[in-house]
């Protein structure tokens, strides 16, 4: 009886409506859904039990800290590496980022799962692609994507919405080198600067009609995301999307849930940003519109939980 319960589950398009909060299923979300392979298996009590502990291990173990001055010498490599990748290959494939990577078990609803193709996490990533552009960015004719890295949203925004300006900004050089070559070869409108967010340059001015998108970015600086808020608020987009991990959405009550916390508070990754979001909304800085807990997560951590809001 057990073996029939654990194998064979699926996400449906009625789970993505509800993981979403969608009011409709689009046409382009279902095309989309219909392209790949949700289906996963429950995992016995046994099996849980080895990987609990594994991830356990691993986060003891684990000595990455978020926002030293190595962490940029990081980010330079692997966004050259990335570079280098797409001038041989000039596909967009070439764009997935190596931290999007092929996984056999995944968190879902509170509990590791095991996905039937070990790609889940790039699958669901484009659902959620598909999901906040088409019904968050439709209306604005200028976007901006802080912290682009590989350019992945970059590429999904140019390919979706061609008669759109993407803006595309990054701290570290290789990365815009990238979204050029990306320009480049694909005729994309881009427009690639650097951008620090330790350091936002208010002589960068968004454009009227705009909006933003931050994804697994204001993640890496938990010292000065506020200034990058600030720098927002003065400029006045439109509406602004950031998915990132946030800390306020874990169940610890839940012991995986409780993992993700471990993780996320030991890495140093950015813990206030909803708080900090709430305090400006009751300054009447700013709207939050929607908050949606992250669809699923990684080994680690759930980091796409979206915060949707505009300024005032």
């Amino acid at each position: 009886i057990w073996i029939s319960i654990m194998k064979n589950k699926n996400i449906t398009l009625n789970d993505f409506k509800e993981l979403f909060q969608m009011s409709e299923i689009t046409d382009l979300f279902k095309e989309t859904y219909e392209n790949y392979n949700f289906h996963y298996d429950l995992l016995p009590d046994s099996e849980l039990e080895e990987i609990i502990q594994e991830v356990t291990s691993d986060i003891e173990a684990d000595t990455q800290k978020i926002e030293v001055l190595e962490r940029k010498l990081v980010w330079n490599k692997g966004w050259s590496e990335s570079l280098e990748k797409f001038e041989q290959t000039k596909t967009l494939a070439s764009l997935v980022p190596k931290y999007i990577r092929p996984s056999i078990f995944i968190r879902y609803k509170h509990t590791f799962i095991k996905p039937h193709d070990p790609q889940f996490e790039l699958n669901m990533v484009k659902m959620i692609q598909i999901f906040l552009f088409e019904t968050y960015f439709k209306k604005y004719q200028n976007i901006y994507e802080f912290g682009c890295g590989s350019g992945l949203n970059v590429a999904m925004l140019c390919s979706m919405f061609p008669n759109k300006t993407v803006y595309a900004q990054d701290f570290v050089d290789p990365s815009i080198k990238l979204m050029q070559s990306i320009k480049n070869e694909f005729h994309f409108n881009i427009k690639a600067t650097l951008f620090d967010f330790a350091n936002p340059d208010y002589n960068f001015i968004l454009k009227k009609c705009s909006a933003v998108l931050t994804m697994g970015a204001l993640e890496q600086v938990p010292k000065n995301f506020k200034k990058f808020i600030d720098y927002l608020l003065i400029n006045k987009p439109e509406i602004c999307i950031h998915s990132e991990p946030i800390l306020e959405v874990y169940d610890l009550n839940n012991r995986i849930d409780r993992l993700a916390y471990n993780f996320h508070i030991k890495r140093g990754y950015t813990t206030d940003l909803l708080i900090y979001l709430k305090t400006l909304e009751k300054e009447g800085k700013l709207k939050i519109l929607n908050v949606i807990k992250s669809p699923f997560g990684s080994k680690f951590i759930e980091g796409y939980t979206f915060i949707i809001w505009r300024s005032l």
